[in-house]
């Protein structure tokens, strides 16, 4: 049952020492009654929350890095793997981040966008299952040919180096 796996890794992290934590054990029984009167409903529940989670966490990530004085996460990347960068590879890796910030918005809220526009049809699990994923695939192989047409002069890295690059980048914050 992926509900009770749910509630039980939400119970494992939520630390029983503090204030509010005599309240947890009555949402443990509330929500194991919710999967068992309403299964469905805990179940789309389930689904929502795993998806909230998948974007909300990249979009953290990508957002945070934005702010006044930080360097974007993806001019990170590419400092990573060319060193200091020219102004215009600077502020194009600004904007990409900012796209991707602005994809994983739109991602999170085309569920409910598309349960609104069509509340009888199943319109809106289509993202959720796995059309937000495919979007961001497509989205990032498009991205390759266009950042080769705005940068130019420029000895572009390999995927490879970019995920090297990467790992470094995460690494460091952890």
């Amino acid at each position: 049952m992926v509900s009770l796996g749910m509630i039980l890794q939400v119970l494992g992290i939520i630390p029983m020492h503090g204030r509010w934590w005599f309240l947890f054990p009555p949402l443990l029984v509330v929500l194991a009654a919710m999967g068992w009167w309403a299964p469905i409903w805990t179940k789309t529940g389930d689904q929502l929350f795993l998806y909230g989670a998948a974007l909300g966490g990249p979009l953290t990530v990508f957002s945070l890095s934005l702010r006044r004085g930080e360097i974007p996460l993806l001019t990170q990347i590419a400092e990573g793997v060319h060193g200091s960068l020219r102004l215009d590879v600077q502020r194009y890796t600004r904007c990409l981040t900012w796209g991707w910030v602005v994809f994983f918005i739109l991602a999170l809220v085309a569920p409910a966008f598309l349960w609104a526009l069509a509340p009888h049809q199943q319109w809106w699990h289509y993202p959720l299952g796995g059309g937000a994923l495919a979007v961001a695939l497509c989205l990032f192989l498009v991205e390759i040919p266009v950042r080769r047409l705005f940068i130019r002069q420029f000895d572009h890295a390999t995927l490879g180096q970019n995920l090297r690059a990467g790992y470094m980048v995460f690494m460091k914050k952890h």
